[in-house]
């Protein structure tokens, strides 16, 4: 009959190198995509309205409409009004 020895787990996987080897690349494209986002925003939030597809240049008057026009302000506080009551409502719920 034989008997069984225990030994420890191999050290080369269970090394802090080793498991952040493992999760950079799934961070480095998850890095990669949000930042892909973040400059497709910027580009639209600066590029002109004229109803052309690549002609309309960059300008700040998008800005300048959202500052300038009551409409914006009034819907962005609604939207952040309904935000804190959503957020007070799932605290309140989700509070044991």
């Amino acid at each position: 009959m034989s008997t069984l020895v225990a030994t420890s787990a191999p050290e080369a996987r269970s090394s802090q190198g080793f498991r952040v080897a493992m999760l950079l690349p799934g961070a480095l494209v998850t890095l990669l995509l949000i930042l892909f986002a973040l400059g497709l925003v910027l580009f639209l939030a600066f590029r002109g309205n004229d109803g052309s597809l690549l002609g309309a240049g960059f300008t700040v008057a998008n800005f300048v409409t959202v500052v300038s026009d009551p409409l914006y302000w009034t819907v962005t506080l609604r939207s952040l009004i309904i935000a804190a009551l959503v957020t007070l409502a799932t605290v309140v719920t989700a509070y044991p």
